[in-house]
């Protein structure tokens, strides 16, 4: 089999990438275990020595990289080439093992600059064309086609109906057996040592990361299943080479939904019809029921500290709020007044947080779970 000749339209406007946010399951990212390379005089790589003694600047366990292809060796623990959109290391092998050489690349990045939108099987094979010709460019001759993958990441957008938050109660309640969740801010993950099924506000992460996400719609919710090694990539694909990848890659979306239907949608969640909404007054009646007469100055305090958090961010609320008591006089006392007013504040929040259900819908949990399923499961 060869990689496909036509050239990828890498170049995709943001508002094909908009149309494309419901497609398929595709591939993002992918670790590749080179099996067959060579390496240049030329090659572009930075090669890292083992520690070295101070005293007499004798080099400790170099051990061997590579031997280019003049004959020269190359040794120390590892070199790198860190490109705009992929890298390459070669790590010195353990005794009685081969030096391995793995390339690190997200698929969609490597085409059109971020990693929204999904690419199709001609793409994916033209990509690892042009990615070929890249690495040889940089000194590294290899065949990718017989690549190993160690790790594979597939992904598929959707737009969902609410604010990513307001799905929070459905997705906080999966529990499923054998996978551990966890919460990294507003992302979540049911993850064993296998693979993980990563969930999150992708509009979010690309402002993070700095992106313009003006032209891309405000409720993109992503999906990604990581498989995390070359065993459970073998077994769900028959093999882990990127030959085997492109082989099964109509067979991508079967792999995906079963492994997000097991995680997300095989065990009922209780109380299905609850609300979702969580409406002002029924925080108002909490705050009150906590602090009597004097619950209105915590409860406005809870929401300004809310949104100025999401606003700036807690690294500048509390140097702020430090630097100015500080500036009031004496040190000790600026310190305990920053200290209650941070308690205080944490305490509000974390009662807000906990009552407030990002969405002012009276939908159910059950009509959120029906509306994930449905999108995130399309055949």
């Amino acid at each position: 089999m060869q990689i496909g000749a036509v050239l990828c339209a890498c170049a995709k406007t943001a508002e094909e990438e908009c149309r494309q946010a419901g497609g398929g399951p595709m591939v993002d990212t992918l670790n590749l275990s080179l099996n067959d390379f060579e390496i240049a005089p030329f090659a572009q790589l930075y090669v890292q020595p083992h520690s070295y003694q101070a005293d007499t600047g004798v080099i400790s366990n170099n051990r061997p990289l590579w031997t280019d292809t003049d004959g020269r060796p190359v040794e120390g623990r590892e070199a790198k080439h860190v490109a705009e959109r992929f890298t390459v290391i070669i790590k010195a092998p353990r005794p009685g093992a081969l030096v391995g050489c793995y390339v690190q690349l997200s698929l969609p990045k490597f085409c059109s600059g971020n990693n929204f939108a999904p690419i199709g099987l001609q793409e994916f094979q033209a990509a690892m064309l042009r990615l070929e010709r890249e690495l040889r460019e940089r000194g590294i001759r290899a065949s990718l086609l017989s690549a190993n993958m160690s790790w594979l990441h597939l992904f598929r957008n959707i737009l969902t109906d609410e604010v990513f938050a307001a799905y929070a109660p459905f997705l906080r309640q999966v529990k499923p057996g054998r996978q551990l969740q966890c919460e990294f801010g507003p992302t979540l993950v049911w993850k064993n040592t296998q693979q993980q099924v990563v969930i999150y506000d992708k509009i979010a992460e690309m402002r993070h990361r700095g992106y313009d996400v003006s032209v891309y719609p405000a409720n993109t919710m992503r999906c990604e299943l990581r498989l995390l090694n070359g065993h459970k990539i073998e077994s769900v694909l028959g093999g882990r080479t990127v030959e085997t990848l492109c082989r099964e890659y109509s067979n991508l979306g079967d792999i995906f939904n079963n492994a997000v239907r097991k995680t997300l949608f095989k065990t009922p969640i209780p109380d299905d019809d609850i609300l979702v909404g969580s409406q002002m007054k029924k925080e108002m009646r909490a705050f009150q029921k906590t602090r009597g007469r004097n619950w209105v100055q915590p409860y406005l305090q809870a929401q300004g500290a809310i949104t100025f958090r999401e606003r700036y961010g807690d690294e500048l609320f509390h140097q702020n709020f430090a630097e100015m008591f500080e500036n009031e006089g004496n040190e000790r006392s600026a310190q305990q007044r920053f200290y209650r007013l941070k308690r205080d504040m944490n305490r509000g929040v974390l009662e807000l947080e906990s009552l407030r259900v990002a969405s002012s819908s009276s939908r159910t949990l059950g009509a959120l779970r029906r509306e994930l399923e449905s999108k995130l499961l399309i055949v």
